[in-house]
């Protein structure tokens, strides 16, 4: 079987513009991370997810890529928005380096009663978390309310 010259051209073409997943680490809960730029790390999820698998996902790429101690703090730099390294609708980026809070926001997350998950309906630039609380987000069922 031949193909036309055309037809490999536009196989040629379309590998061009797929976007480079070699670095892309699978993390918990079905996510997805690639480093973005200057420090910065996305995560992007396989379907709709809520905050707490963003964070999931972040932990465990900044423990087990990053090496980022328990005690290190993981920094919304970015909220949900299009991916910049996969094309993905929804990703969120996060950084290991101190990021600006929103305007009108202290950043931190603040912990209630040690049952941080009724705080994550929001993800919003300056968040902050640590890898070990972030990483909390890993083992909680995600059908439970």
């Amino acid at each position: 079987m031949t193909r036309s010259p055309l037809a490999l051209a536009a196989l040629s073409a379309a590998a061009f513009l797929l976007p480079d997943l070699a670095g892309a680490v699978s993390t918990a809960r079905n996510t997805r991370t690639l480093p973005a730029n200057g420090g910065v790390f996305e995560v992007t999820a396989r379907s709709a997810a809520g905050a707490e698998v963003y964070w999931c996902g972040a932990s465990d790429y900044a423990r087990r890529v990053l090496g980022a101690d328990w005690s290190a703090e993981i920094y919304v730099v970015r909220g949900r928005g299009p991916s910049v390294t996969t094309g993905r609708k929804t990703a969120v980026q996060f950084s290991l380096d101190p990021v600006p809070a929103g305007p009108g926001d202290s950043g931190a997350l603040a912990v209630l009663d040690d049952m941080p998950f009724k705080l994550l309906n929001r993800i919003r630039p300056g968040d902050h978390m640590s890898v070990e609380l972030a990483r909390i987000y890993c083992d909680r069922d995600p059908l439970d309310p």
